[in-house]
């Protein structure tokens, strides 16, 4: 492959030194900033969701993702490749680097990463886990269970980078992949958009069920990782190359790309699921199976189909292995504390050989007197400990070990202290001399100055002090490594029982004390200060997470610049409105953890507002104009009590306080809070919550009405407005608050009530209307935007649903950006037929369960009642509800330059009729934009469901039913239809001049037809007419078409009356295709037709009543029958050349003589015609007319007369054709040849003409 010639000449300059500075710069694998800390973490998190032992806490795995950050450095990236299948790491120069697997549990070539000191003296003369450059497995654990536990949890980091790397099919098939020239990984850099907020892979896998995997040994993660994305996943440059034997691709299939383009892909079969493995050229699956141009094999995809299915599985798999790793991990670290094994091992050579020696002095006084052989054994022993390998037999008589005679030590208390040797035999003794020498018999070491080892005393023995930096300290040392004992005989006490006991941790939050709610933490403050203590004493630190939401029925999200040290007792939050969670755990020394301690927050600065004033009463007759009432309303979610809150109405003028009134009870949260004046009666359906004095400030001629809390203002109507801000006094309508989240003071923020075709329900004590909501919600808060035009972003939320668009509809203008969240309804005014239109950007994020809907005012299934005027029944006569009908409103309409991304939206009862251009007059209008439709349902429009008008887009998954014109109309632009539903709509969908369009993989369930097209087509692929169609089953074709075009086998393709090919142009048709052709009509080629059938899937062109093949395309079952002459032919004129091979055409040919119809009719044009059936056709089968040379093979004509026994001919000739004829076989014609005298026929035998043909040829003896 061309990648990898790349790769080679790169090779071969890196060989000559000229960029092997650089290497470690092209071989990382997934980003070291983005998506390994990505994946780590979700490790951590998939691991303490998993397991109740060893939680990772918040602290832990931010120390994993920096390990695993800090794995790239140098060139550590060259050993991060291991090819499971031949069992090595990176070959690249000629160099062979050290496979991952490897490198993970080598200690000591980690230890000498930075060529600091000899790999030698680690284990020796240096600790073997003491170098800064070692991040090995064992050095993990070691760290963890006797040092430093946070070091422990960054080398495991380290740890899981090269787990992860396993799952990068580069690294595990020897692909390095520098970042230039082209050769970059596909795969690595489409992974880099994955970090720590946007990967979910944790909650997908705990949701779904799935565990970490569990096995026995780090190797064993290694190997099953790496052979996971070896085996399974191409890289960019060894796509089916010899050196491996799988992936394989087990089938090929086409798809649609998002610029309607098609695309040929590879898949292989994974637990019933198609996985992309690998992007084709667009050949023939034959070809592609014989191994054709697998050098244009890609893993890129214009919508990175492939590397998305690569990255879905990849990084799961990295996850489950990657937390079993962890769980590993603390069993081998339990396993330790118990062993000692790799406390042992980090020992240094004199570390050993003071063990040793402790041991043997201090079992000496209970042994026997030694003699020659138990010396040299426990000199051998001593060689072991220092080395800690196997030493040689000290019995064995080749090269005995020599033993030095016991010298006195300097500063014994008698020259004669000491051991004598017994008969036969030498003590072992130490020494130091004069140059500070270490003597073990005759083996010396220089040691520093300072031992001191004195006589071997009966009964005792002298104190032995190490050289310094030579012995254990004793924090080094394990517990029942206690100092030599002086007696003969020594007693370890018990270990201490472990400390199991989780100690206690308590949260508080200081503004919580002054919360407004009785029933939890609601508070106004932007600052939380926070409080971590514990009434145990040994706690070795603390952990304090934040997780924060806007509304409860939102996904949890880590809180923004927010840290917590461990440490300190104390942190600071800086917090905006909304709902927290904050969690605090204690970890003491032992290591146990407390359970948690969690507060939930509610940050809220004014959680109680204004919200509606009846300032102009409620009648017109002396007692209802006075009756008045004021509403609040409680934004948060927590019940507020009320009794330290009053109203105070300010005189505009001078803000004195004309009236004040104390307020009693309880206002739940997201609720109404009712204050009626004087009496309860002023609206006698509705039980007030308040009855206070009101009247003598609310009627002063414009009141400032304010809203406190011991003092504090909390909110306010606004000042400015001479009198009151909205409200109508002759309708008595009330001041609205249009929203609760936004300022009160500000005057935009007020209106006067108002609905349409919604029905009032509450009445004055006098029984009239109440124009105002008391108690619900606004009239002007279910609006999208009061103005009609969206002035600023904004985001619609179910729990605000239904919101609805009154009769001046709603703009969205450019450069604004109006979202739909998930559940969210929109209503739509049925007077003057508004419109939604979009010049900016819609986007609708709707989903299977929570659907988005815009809908009519008075459709009642989605929303409820918003019109107030009961449930619509149409089941029900004596129902007085207004229920839904198509046209209820006008459209969605996307204008130009807008785009619309309407995904899992219902659209329902639009389609209003408007006098405009062709198609606009549907549901979701696209006029010169640009809008995509997924996951959706289109249906009960007036008019058409969906209408693209040069535009581009998709749609793809939805359903469209029960529409009053078509379901879909696309009039050029370029817009891919795939996976959709079609079912029971007035007529077909419509395409006009699309070519670059593309219609695949939809389903047909249609009153009249399934698509109509105009012109050029759109490409078709895999499409299908369901059972129970009533109308034409397959595709109309109408007028002609202006560019080149294939078609290809799906639905039969009707032509309707003529359909024609330009002088020029070239149409293809593949194999297994089907042209239907109604009444007359005719398929006219001016350019060339290239035809290309087989005998088991000939392409065929025959009768619209042809049920023999393509089924019953009209869906009249047997009332009507084919005929010849049912259609008029094939016609090719012109310059081009022409091919028929595996056709078969029937029932051509034309009702009338004067139409000159045949089957095929070539004139002046070069065509070839084998390996097809011409048969059953009107007045003539072929009709070869001009001079051009053709060509005719292995082909057979039959049955060209009807049961009257009208003579037809099969194959005429004439005005000069040249022709070939060979292997042609006539039966049952009238006539079989025909030719004038002006034709030039070649015979290159083979000519089967026989009896069933009433005249065999014309002239006669034409073939002797």
């Amino acid at each position: 492959m061309e990648n990898s010639r790349n790769v080679k000449i790169l090779t071969g300059v890196i060989g000559g030194g000229v960029l092997f500075l650089s290497i470690p710069l092209f071989i990382y694998a997934y980003d070291n900033k983005t998506t390994h800390p990505a994946l780590t973490q979700e490790i951590g998190r998939f691991y303490s969701a998993s397991f109740n032992e060893n939680k990772l806490t918040a602290e832990d795995i931010m120390l994993l993702m920096q390990g695993s950050d800090d794995e790239d450095v140098g060139t550590r990236p060259l050993r991060h490749f291991y090819d499971p299948v031949h069992d090595d790491g990176l070959h690249i120069s000629g160099v062979d680097w050290e496979s991952s697997k490897e490198w993970a549990s080598d200690t000591v070539s980690q230890a000498a990463y930075d060529e600091k000191r000899p790999a030698s003296l680690y284990g020796a003369t240096l600790p073997l886990f003491s170098s800064d450059t070692d991040f090995s497995w064992e050095r993990a654990v070691y760290e963890y269970a006797w040092k430093d536990k946070k070091r422990g949890l960054v080398t495991l980091g380290h740890i899981l980078h090269l787990v992860e790397d396993a799952t990068v099919p580069d690294h595990t098939r020897n692909d390095p992949h520098p970042p230039f020239l082209y050769l970059g990984s596909p795969y690595e850099g489409w992974a880099e958009k994955f970090n720590p907020e946007t990967i979910h892979t944790a909650d997908s896998l705990i949701s779904s069920g799935q565990r970490p995997s569990v096995l026995t040994s780090i190797d064993s993660y290694f190997d099953n990782t790496a052979n996971y994305s070896n085996n399974n996943f191409f890289s960019k440059d060894t796509i089916l190359i010899a050196k491996y034997s799988a992936p394989t691709v087990t089938h090929y299939g086409t798809e649609v790309d998002s610029n309607g383009m098609l695309t040929k892909f590879g898949f292989e079969k994974k637990e019933n699921v198609d996985i992309h493995l690998v992007k084709t050229p667009l050949l023939p699956d034959w070809k592609l199976i014989l191994g054709s141009d697998t050098d244009q094999y890609e893993i890129v995809d214009k919508d990175y189909r492939i590397l998305t299915d690569y990255w879905n599985l990849l990084s799961q798999k990295a996850v489950i292995n990657g937390a079993g790793v962890v769980k590993l991990f603390f069993d081998e670290v339990e396993k330790e504390k118990q062993t000692k094994t790799l406390w042992k091992k980090n020992r240094t050579w004199f570390g050993k050989a003071w063990d040793w020696t402790t041991d043997t002095i201090s079992s000496f006084w209970s042994s026997p007197p030694l003699d020659t052989v138990k010396t040299d054994t426990q000199y051998a022993g001593l060689l072991t400990a220092i080395s800690g390998q196997n030493s040689p037999d000290p019995t064995s008589h080749d090269n005995p070990p020599e033993i030095g005679q016991n010298e006195p030590q300097t500063g014994s208390s008698s020259p004669t202290e000491g051991v004598e040797a017994a008969s036969g035999g030498q003590v072992l003794g130490l020494s130091t001399t004069a140059s500070n020498q270490l003597n073990f018999g005759t083996t010396t070491t220089e040691v520093q100055s300072g031992l001191r080892i004195t006589g071997f005393l009966s009964g005792g023995l002298g104190a032995f002090t190490p050289p310094e930096g030579v012995g254990p300290s004793l924090a080094d040392m394990p517990s029942e490594n206690s100092q030599v004992s002086t007696s003969t005989s020594t007693t370890t006490p018990p270990a201490p029982e472990p400390d199991t006991t989780p100690p206690d941790v308590l949260l508080t939050i200081e503004e919580c004390v002054q919360s407004f709610s009785s029933e939890g933490c609601l508070v106004p403050a932007s600052t939380l200060h926070m409080e971590l203590s514990s009434v145990s004493s040994d706690i070795e630190s603390y952990s304090l997470s934040c997780k924060t939401k806007k509304r409860p029925s939102d996904a949890w999200l880590s809180c923004d610049n927010f840290s917590y040290d461990g440490h300190a007792t104390s942190s600071v939050l800086t917090a905006t409105e909304g709902l927290y969670e904050l969690t605090a755990q204690a970890q003491d020394i032992a290591g146990n953890e407390s359970p948690e301690s969690l507060k939930d927050v509610e940050v809220n600065s004014s959680p109680v507002v204004l919200n509606e004033v009846a300032w102009a009463g409620m009648g017109n007759s002396a007692t209802t104009s006075k009756d008045v009432w004021v509403e609040l309303y409680n934004r948060s979610y927590s019940a507020v009590n009320l009794s330290e809150w009053s109203l105070s109405f300010l005189r505009p003028a001078s803000l004195d306080i004309a009236l004040k009134a104390e307020l009693h009870g309880t206002i739940p949260g997201r609720s109404f809070f009712l204050i009626e004046g004087e009496t309860d009666d002023v609206l006698p359906d509705i039980l007030a919550d308040e009855v206070t004095l009101l009247l003598e400030g609310i009627l002063a001629g414009g009141t400032i009405v304010s809203l406190e809390k011991n003092g504090t203002t909390f909110d306010r109507t606004p000042l400015g407005c001479y009198g009151w801000c909205a409200g109508y006094a002759p309708a008595r309508s009330t001041m609205e608050r249009i929203d609760p989240d936004s300022e009160g003071g500000n005057a935009s923020n007020w209106g006067t009530y108002y609905e349409e075709d919604i029905a009032r329900t509450h009445t004055s004590r006098e029984g009239e209307e109440v124009f105002g909501t008391p108690k619900a919600r606004n009239s002007l808060n279910f609006l999208v935007a009061p103005t009609g035009v969206l002035e600023a972003d904004k985001t619609l939320a179910k729990e605000n649903s239904p919101y609805v668009v009154n009769r001046s509809g709603l703009i969205v203008p450019d450069g604004k950006l109006l979202t739909l969240g998930p559940g969210v309804v929109i209503k739509i005014i049925s007077a003057g037929s508004p419109e939604v239109t979009v010049r900016g950007k819609l986007i609708s994020q709707g989903t299977v369960a929570e659907p988005v809907v815009v809908t009519s005012i008075f459709d009642d299934e989605y929303g409820g009642d918003t019109n107030k005027d009961g449930l619509c029944s149409p089941s029900d006569a004596s129902s007085t509800a207004r229920c839904p009908v198509p046209g209820s409103w006008a459209r969605i309409n996307v204008a130009r330059g807008g785009i619309g991304e309407l995904a899992g939206t219902i659209i329902r009862f639009g389609g209003g009729i408007s006098p405009g251009p062709f198609g606009r007059n549907a549901s979701i209008l696209c006029d010169g934009a640009n809008i995509g439709i997924s996951d959706s349902t289109v249906e009960y429009s007036a008019g058409i469901g969906t209408s693209y008008i040069l535009c581009q887009g998709n749609i793809l998954g939805s359903l469209f039913r029960h529409n009053g014109l078509q379901p879909v109309l696309i009039g050029g632009g370029s817009v891919a239809v795939s996976g959709n539903h079609f079912e029971h709509n007035a007529v077909g969908m419509s395409i006009s001049e699309s070519p670059h369009s593309s219609i695949v993989n939809n389903e047909f369930l249609e009153d009249t037809y399934a698509v109509e097209v105009i012109n050029t087509p759109p490409a078709f692929s895999s499409n299908k007419i369901l059972d129970g169609s009533a109308g034409i089953k397959g595709v109309i074709l109408k007028g002609y078409s202006t560019e080149n075009y294939s078609f290809m086998a799906d639905m039969p393709y009707i032509v309707e009356s003529a359909y024609t090919f330009s002088d020029g142009l070239f149409a293809s048709i593949g194999k297994g295709t089907i042209f239907k052709f109604m009444e007359n009509s005719e398929l006219a080629i001016a350019g060339s037709l290239t035809v290309s059938g087989d005998s088991e899937n000939p392409i065929v062109f025959t009768s619209i009543s042809d049920d023999e093949f393509g089924g019953d395309t009209n869906a009249n079952g047997a009332s009507t029958t084919p005929t010849l002459g049912d259609w008029r032919g094939i016609s090719i004129t012109g310059s081009g050349n022409s091919l028929f091979d595996g056709a078969t055409v029937r029932f051509a040919g034309g009702r009338f003589q004067q139409y000159n119809g045949a089957g095929i009719k070539v004139e002046g044009a070069e065509a070839t015609i084998k390996n097809s059936v011409i048969e059953k056709n009107k007045n003539r089968g072929v009709w070869f007319k001009g001079t051009n040379p053709g060509m005719i093979s292995d082909t057979i004509f039959r049955d060209h007369k009807d049961e009257t026994g009208e003579n037809y001919m099969a194959l005429l000739f004439s005005g000069g054709a040249s022709t070939t004829l060979q292997n042609l076989v006539f039966r049952n014609n009238g006539t079989a040849v025909l030719s004038d005298e002006s034709v030039s026929l070649t015979n290159n035998g083979g000519i089967d003409i026989d009896a069933s043909n009433d005249i065999a040829t014309v002239p006669p003896g034409l073939f002797p």
